[in-house]
């Protein structure tokens, strides 16, 4: 295992996380374990941060919704840089914020390793089983979450969550 600083390897200050290649069971696939950004995710190729982001296409009636209602919001995700359903979600979401003009360094992100344990043992504090998952809170109180897949798309899930505010 390779522990790295993020901010020796991408030159931004960014807390601590290690790095590992991935089980046989996701070739080519690297793991990070611990609190990153979305920066960190851009520069890691086998994740496809921008180009996925790019070619999402958000409801943008939804999106004019939700501008406001996310503002006072806190997002936390929990993924997996291996898991499929993290390659294809955490994008959109990332798209989904952009539009908001949501501040990105405001998100917490938290990747998890192939047993879906973080660093610190954040997991269990959140109680996070799966991979993705992003919970929406407002002054630290869960609101709701959306965990591995969308009901309809992101969006739409996450005004559903803030619909009930």
């Amino acid at each position: 295992m390779i522990a790295m600083s993020g901010s020796q390897m991408f030159a931004q200050s960014t807390p601590d996380f290690e790095i590992k290649e991935a089980s046989d069971l996701h070739p080519g696939m690297m793991v990070y374990k611990g609190q990153c950004r979305f920066g960190d995710l851009e520069q890691l190729a086998s994740f496809d941060l921008l180009p996925a982001a790019a070619a999402y296409k958000p409801d943008p009636a939804i999106i004019s919704g939700l501008a406001g209602a996310m503002a006072d919001k806190e997002v936390i995700v929990f993924l997996g840089t291996w898991c499929d359903d993290s390659h294809r979600l955490i994008p959109q979401l990332y798209r989904v914020l952009q539009d908001l003009r949501y501040p990105l360094e405001k998100v917490k992100i938290y990747a998890l390793d192939e047993d879906k344990k973080g660093a610190n043992q954040v997991e269990a504090q959140y109680s996070v089983s799966f991979v993705p998952t992003i919970i929406i809170q407002k002054d630290g109180k869960e609101l709701g979450r959306v965990t591995e897949t969308v009901q309809k798309n992101i969006e739409a899930d996450l005004m559903n969550i803030v619909g009930k505010d």
